[in-house]
């Protein structure tokens, strides 16, 4: 089986390849001990035996969260018998460059690191996990990473996915492979110190695999979305809603690794958000474009007569007012951004568009016969509908990765 799960384990296997990768949800992971949990950073592929030994480990950590975490770190790490050397990075989606990938690899490669008996250690955000993960997945042509994801956006996307990579030349995730990390640590209670914005744009993630893969999940969102936006996941249902959010990514990607498969669910909110995001003048996060995108979609669908105007009302209510996620901003209505994200969505889905919109909840159909006066269309009603929701604002506070 693809997805095998066993308490507190998730273990997915590649369908292709028989590669192997394991999510672990700990409670209170800055706390734990051997007694309790002798195996906690074992990695359970044989070809990494050695990797189960005491010994050092680079640990590569976002600079924010060494300053409110590292000495609960250092402590658990002591606990463990690992020999912590700390690299520094920045956070945030400016720093997941070629250049921070340089400075980082340099640090490495002094290090004279085992590639098979030293995995990285990465704690951090998004960006950390993906810049991480493509210096483990080409230092030495591939090592071992144990992922530790602190935001809400990496506990349900950066720090699960076989996707790593890098920001280049304008466009994002422009560099990178397919290398998922053998382990990966999750903790809900290091999200607790987010902003309520942070966790709103994790929040935007979870609602895309609601929406397309899971009617239980859209509904535990309608119902409590607010409280775990406001309470920063730390609910009595968070951990559920988190599970649920990862199980469909987790079983895509064991069926389908590499993307042989273009047309995928997962697309959903991710079709012209990744031009808009690093676009000139774009100041929203990952998960806020993730956000627009998929009402922009919704808007879309109900226009083409695919989906229900009562289902389309409560989408947009439920991502704007409950989950305090914006539904515009004002680059949406240039054209010439339209244009470039059609066409650079038709080019990384195989010269097809493969646009994922929806029928209903968990029921999606792809489309190719969009074209720009049809985005064009869906933006002019969204932004009406974003102003009578009062969720357009432009919000230009700085945004950690």
């Amino acid at each position: 089986m693809p997805i095998a799960t066993d308490g507190d384990w998730i273990t997915a296997t590649s369908v292709a390849e028989g590669r192997t990768w394991r999510v672990r949800f700990v409670d209170d992971l800055l706390r734990a001990t051997p007694d309790a949990l002798p195996d906690l950073f074992r990695l359970s592929d044989p070809v990494y035996a050695t990797a189960n030994a005491p010994g050092r480990r680079a640990v590569i950590i976002d600079r924010t969260v060494r300053s409110l975490f590292g000495s609960r770190f250092a402590g658990l790490f002591e606990r463990f018998g690992i020999d912590p050397v700390w690299i520094e990075a920045d956070g945030g989606e400016g720093s997941k460059n070629l250049a921070q990938y340089n400075e980082l690899a340099a640090r490495l490669l002094a290090l004279d690191l085992d590639r098979r008996g030293e995995p990285l250690i990465l704690i951090g955000g998004g960006t950390i996990t993906d810049i991480g993960g493509l210096l483990a997945a080409t230092l030495y042509r591939g090592m071992p990473a144990v992922r530790i994801p602190t935001t809400l956006l990496g506990l349900c996307d950066a720090g699960i996915a076989a996707k790593v990579g890098v920001n280049h030349a304008g466009v994002k995730n422009a560099l990178g492979t397919f290398a998922p990390a053998p382990l990966a640590l999750h903790c809900l209670e290091l999200c607790a110190t987010e902003s309520e914005r942070h966790t709103a744009a994790g929040l935007a993630e979870i609602a895309k695999v609601a929406l397309t893969e899971d009617v239980a999940l859209w509904n535990m969102l309608i119902s409590h979305g607010r409280e775990l936006r406001e309470r920063r996941m730390q609910h009595p249902v968070g951990r559920e809603v988190l599970w649920r959010a990862i199980l469909p990514m987790l079983t895509e990607l064991a069926d389908n690794l590499r993307e042989a498969r273009l047309w995928r669910t997962m697309n959903f909110g991710h079709s012209v958000s990744p031009t808009f995001e690093m676009a000139p003048g774009a100041t929203l996060s990952h998960g806020e474009w993730v956000a627009i995108d998929m009402a922009l979609s919704v808007v879309l669908s109900t226009q083409r007569g695919s989906l229900a105007p009562d289902l389309c009302r409560e989408i947009l209510s439920v991502l704007g007012r409950t989950l305090g996620l914006p539904l515009w901003h004002d680059l949406l209505a240039d054209p010439g951004l339209l244009r470039s994200a059609l066409r650079s969505t038709t080019a990384l889905r195989g010269g097809r568009l493969r646009l994922p919109v929806l029928l209903d909840v968990a029921k999606v159909e792809f489309v190719d016969d969009v074209d720009l006066g049809d985005l064009e269309r869906a933006a002019t009603e969204l932004r009406s509908r974003s102003a009578e929701l009062g969720c357009c604002a432009t919000r230009d506070e700085e945004v950690i990765g």
